[in-house]
């Protein structure tokens, strides 16, 4: 347990079960940190910031805590992020079983390579930023209401099934915000399907210099006036997954 703002600063090699964070505290390592089982972080004034190898079962972000990778941190089974305005930023290699947000958080950036083994839940009204040429490969992706912003050349591989159910016109986007159309982002799946009820419209909103790839793709259509697949911009879409230049 991490209290009080006690601080641990590791340059060698730590094993352990469990840590607390649950009143401030900062962890630095650039090391070897091996947690067992969970690493909780539960407080504003909480730091986790890994520079060397990070192992856990379980992380958990809680509490509006903050965790920077600048390192490679591998989390066995899940990434939980659950609060209103926490930072959760991977300038490295970050590896987890799932990845869950499900948060108001606007701070959530991916920078360079994060690999989920399973499937990325994106289901809050928070945002999920990606930088230029960093990548998300996960198996499973589910998107609700989320701002997905990806910077240019940057790209989502997911291998097996994306699933969408935004249901509204300003929420769940997949957003290129790369500004040279030559160097779009890459929003790639095996198959793309829609979670919503039938004829529901703004099932999601892909926005910008968007390459959308797909082996099948949810069709297309209309509820009254709103369309299922809200397109704004210079969206293309391939002909299959492994079509996009």
């Amino acid at each position: 347990y991490i209290n009080m703002g006690g601080k641990i600063f590791n340059r060698g090699e730590v094993t352990i079960n469990k840590i607390n964070m649950n009143n401030a505290g900062i962890i630095y390592n650039r090391g070897t940190l091996n947690v067992s089982d969970i690493l909780y972080l539960s407080n504003s004034t909480t730091q986790v910031i890994n520079e060397g190898n990070l192992n856990a079962k379980n992380l958990r972000v809680q509490g509006d805590s903050h965790f920077y990778n600048i390192g490679t941190t591998v989390i066995e089974e899940e990434t939980r992020i659950d609060c209103n305005n926490p930072t959760w930023r991977n300038d490295g290699q970050y590896t987890t079983g799932t990845y869950h947000l499900s948060s108001y958080a606007t701070d959530i950036i991916n920078n360079c390579h994060l690999s989920v083994k399973g499937t990325t839940y994106l289901v809050s009204e928070g945002h999920f930023k990606m930088d230029a040429n960093s990548s998300l490969e996960t198996k499973n992706l589910e998107v609700q209401h989320t701002m997905v912003y990806l910077g240019e050349h940057s790209i989502i591989k997911v291998s097996n099934e994306a699933k969408m159910y935004s249901s509204v016109s300003d929420k769940g986007y997949i957003e290129s915000v790369a500004q040279d159309a030559d160097k779009p982002a890459v929003f790639t799946a095996k198959s793309v399907v829609s979670g919503c009820s039938p004829n529901q419209g703004y099932v999601i909103n892909y926005k910008g210099n968007l390459v959308v790839a797909a082996d099948s793709h949810f069709d297309n259509g209309y509820s009254g006036s709103y369309p299922f697949i809200n397109i704004i911009g210079n969206v293309k879409f391939a002909q299959s997954a492994t079509s996009a230049n």
